[in-house]
């Protein structure tokens, strides 16, 4: 019995030292596992011994790394460990390579800090912009390394997508990720981090159902009368005002164009450009061309659209050449590559637009996406629409940037600031688009944008350039906002088709094209003739400029032979000048009727 109990007395001494050594090494042992959970950022591997003061879920402590780490966003896992095969690895000035490894790291709120060997640093940050989730990764690289190449893979549940650019977007619960910049191996499954290009994203690709967008609508832009009127109000105020400016000889030529081109849809063109100054009008030297369609002048005409058209051009060129991102920031330039006939950039945008990943797209970009595609459809619309690729994309960038006031009466599309101008651009395209796509919503995100914008105008009619929103939800004029003038709202909302314009001539090749204030044109080319069709008021007065055209015979109008008389601007009749040395002809008409031609014999 005594032995009996012995053994159980050693047995028990036994379990308990068992025990005891195993919390001993549990306590003291030089390394363990560790996992942190840091927002939509996961951080686990190996460490060393944990300062003793660290609870779980603690931030900014040293954490020694034992055997390399793993950072987790989005469906893919990013493997710090050079200890391994295939590991993090370093690419020396010399080109030669060796394995990297992380020797501590630092954790905060939204970012991991790793310390690498030989001094470098990797930066893994995970926010939210836009209410999208993204994870930016940054290194900092000195000595004599040239690169740090850091290898990732899709975690098991993740799902590999190619899209249709070369690349690939990763599926995971129900988002869909994407690398937005940075050098991307996509092949090797690398990241390429420089002192050059230190920097790469990754991030969720947005989606419209993050928001709903009939929060968005300001009362009364679904209903198209009631829109119709608003703008008819800001309209007649504006009209109102370039009257009484022009009237007391205070405005500019911007000024008296959008006076003239409303003038024109009044069917008031001749009483109010007899209004304007005398002094205005027939010294040319002190106008552009953008008033020659309503005031005449071909040295006007030549001495500035040239330079304008010049500009542009190479402006334009220039992103063709580096498949910039602007390219889609210049105001409908597809449109303008049309009217002007400049095939050969208009296809190099296309393909441009046709290698454009939609995950790139940014605010700024937008605008032009709706604008080029509303081109397309216009133009070339018995074929498949290349931005059909870009538009859903486009349109949850926008839904990621609606902001509205507490009163829900106002909207704008905004980064930091609300750019007025651009919040116009963009509305107009959308509310373009929406009709034309059949979308009622995306119309009325479109006019919600232009009335709340003009809702700020001021007694002339101009509002503020750019908007913040306070903490209390208000749209208030940013400290750093002039003034945008209502003449040019008037242009950038389009609102009279006898503004100033380029049209095409798509008839007859050669980059042939007008710059005229008629309210369309179209154009033939039969046995050496172009007959173009020209609608402007009946009883007013207009110059029309016809750029690229060749030498001709002669013209006609109304069917009449009609010679060329450098005298003829002084008379209350049609005549013509041609620059054989610009190949620039100017016709001045006098409409009898909405449609009057013009036939140049070749």
């Amino acid at each position: 019995m005594k032995k009996r109990f012995a053994s159980k007395i050693f047995g028990l001494l036994a379990i308990y030292f068992v025990i005891f050594i195993v919390l001993s090494f549990i306590q003291f042992a030089p390394h363990g596992n560790f996992s942190r959970q840091i927002g939509d950022l996961r951080v686990s591997g190996s460490f060393g011994k944990e300062p003793a003061d660290t609870q779980a879920g603690q931030t900014d402590k040293e954490y020694l790394i034992k055997d390399g780490a793993r950072v987790s966003f989005g469906g893919l896992e990013f493997q710090l460990s050079g200890r391994t095969a295939g590991g993090l690895t370093y690419t020396g000035t010399d080109g030669t390579t060796r394995a990297a490894y992380p020797e501590s790291m630092t954790l905060s709120e939204d970012q991991a800090r790793f310390r690498l060997s030989d001094g470098q640093e990797l930066l893994f940050y995970a926010g939210s912009e836009a209410n999208t989730n993204e994870l930016v990764i940054s290194a900092s690289i000195t000595g004599g390394v040239k690169e740090i190449l850091l290898p990732f893979k899709p975690l098991g549940k993740a799902k590999i997508k190619n899209n249709s650019f070369g690349g690939f977007n990763i599926d995971y619960e129900n988002k869909l990720y994407t690398f937005e910049m940075g050098n991307i191996n996509e092949a090797s499954g690398v990241i390429l981090l420089s002192s050059t290009d230190s920097a790469a994203s990754y991030r969720a690709i947005p989606t419209e159902d993050a928001l709903n967008l009939s929060d968005f609508i300001v009362l009364g832009s679904m209903e198209t009368a009631f829109y119709n009127e608003y703008l008819e109000r800001w309209r007649g105020a504006a009209y109102t005002n370039w009257e009484r400016r022009i009237s007391a000889g205070n405005f500019d030529e911007n000024i008296a164009v959008a006076y003239l081109a409303e003038s024109a849809r009044r069917g008031a063109l001749n009483r109010s450009l007899a209004a304007l100054p005398s002094a205005f009008r027939r010294n040319s030297g002190s106008r552009t061309f953008l008033s020659v369609p309503f005031l005449g002048s071909l040295s006007a005409f030549l001495n500035n659209f040239s330079a304008f058209e010049r500009e542009s051009v190479n402006r334009i060129t220039s992103y063709t050449k580096t498949d910039s991102t602007a390219y889609l920031t210049e105001p409908d330039v597809f449109n303008y590559l049309i009217n002007i006939g400049n095939n050969e950039f208009f296809d190099k945008g296309i393909e441009y637009i046709k290698t454009l990943n939609p995950a790139v797209i940014t605010l700024d970009m937008c605008a032009g996406i709706f604008e080029g595609w509303l081109t397309w459809k216009k133009w070339r619309g018995e074929t498949e629409n290349p931005f059909d690729a870009l538009i859903p994309n486009a349109r949850s960038v926008v839904s990621a940037r609606l902001k509205k006031d507490r009163h829900d009466t106002h909207i704008f599309v905004m980064d930091e600031l609300a750019d007025a101008r651009y919040n116009l651009r963009i509305g107009n395209a959308l509310a373009a688009y929406g009709e034309a796509a059949d979308n009622n919503v995306w119309t009325a995100i479109g006019r919600s944008l232009i009335m709340s914008a003009l809702s700020f105008s001021g007694e002339d009619s101009s509002i503020s350039s750019d908007f913040d929103i306070s903490a209390e939800g208000e749209f208030t004029p940013a400290a750093s906002a002039n003034f945008l003038t209502s003449a040019l709202i008037y242009n950038e909302l389009k609102l009279s088709d006898f503004y100033p314009h380029t049209a095409g001539l798509s008839a007859i090749s050669g980059g042939v094209f007008l710059w005229t204030a008629a309210s369309a044109v179209n154009a033939a080319f039969v046995n050496d003739v172009l007959d173009i069709a020209v609608t402007f008021p009946a009883g007013e007065s207009h110059y029309i400029y016809i750029v690229n055209i060749r030498p001709f015979s002669k013209i006609q109008l109304r069917g009449i032979d009609w010679r060329s008389d450098s005298q003829f601007e002084q008379y209350n009749a049609p005549g013509w000048l041609y620059s054989s040395s610009t190949n620039i002809l100017m016709v001045k008409m006098v409409q009898q009727s909405e449609a009057e031609h013009i036939r140049i014999f070749f």
